[in-house]
């Protein structure tokens, strides 16, 4: 009975919608891609990723993967957003309301987080600024954001900044000191405590070490 319950609960997300939908928004909350597999899939599935089940009342219907070759906190906060999407889009298939999803997921977040990948690198962001650009108060955008994503909105913009320097980093041979304000830091000293708190080495070791694994590859 489970198996076939799992069929028909994952035939109805599919022809919902809301697994194409989901997949898109949260491609443009992090500019990560996931996919969703059942639970026959998951073994025939690359162990470079990580999955986070998805489950409709009490049964596991299928699974968020998403790659695990990510930062580690990255990798924490990503696995703690698809927990909350999982749930909200398991609440909405269960009872088919159209306004779980939304809840979990606001307009103004997403929008929010769109403007903070588009701009986070472009000087100094702050919460006013986009809390004005959405239409909402700063302490509303602030405690939404937290709430909808898992994270806080500044960790967000660091995480947006810290992304872009890693590609400076491994892509080009730009100084360590221009990857960060062109990433949106404002101090180099700001950004090298953020950059090591993130990876637990330097900047400057970072780049070598991913010079030294692509001059392997």
């Amino acid at each position: 009975m489970t198996n076939i319950a799992k069929e028909v609960l994952f035939a109805r997300l599919m022809r919902s919608g809301l697994a194409e939908q989901t997949v898109n928004d949260f491609f443009q909350l992090t500019g990560i891609e996931i996919e969703i597999a059942t639970s026959k899939e998951l073994p025939k599935k690359n162990r470079s990723r990580f999955s986070v089940p998805f489950f409709v009342g009490k049964v596991q219907v299928a699974a968020f993967l998403c790659p695990a070759d990510l930062p580690a906190d990255q990798r924490n906060s990503l696995k703690r957003l698809l927990a909350m999407v999982a749930e909200a889009l398991g609440n909405r298939i269960l009872y088919q309301s159209e306004g779980v999803l939304g809840g979990a997921l606001p307009g103004q977040v997403m929008l929010a987080a769109r403007l903070l990948r588009e701009k986070g690198t472009q000087g100094h962001i702050t919460l006013g600024m986009i809390a004005d650009q959405v239409g909402l108060g700063r302490e509303r955008l602030s405690r939404l954001f937290h709430a909808s994503l898992g994270i806080t909105f500044s960790e967000y913009l660091n995480q947006v900044r810290l992304d872009h320097c890693r590609e400076l980093l491994r892509n080009s041979r730009k100084p360590i000191t221009d990857c960060a304000f062109e990433s949106g830091f404002q101090s180099l000293s700001q950004f090298n405590r953020r950059f090591k708190a993130a990876e637990g080495i330097t900047p400057g070791e970072y780049r070598r070490r991913s010079f030294e694994k692509a001059h392997f590859d």
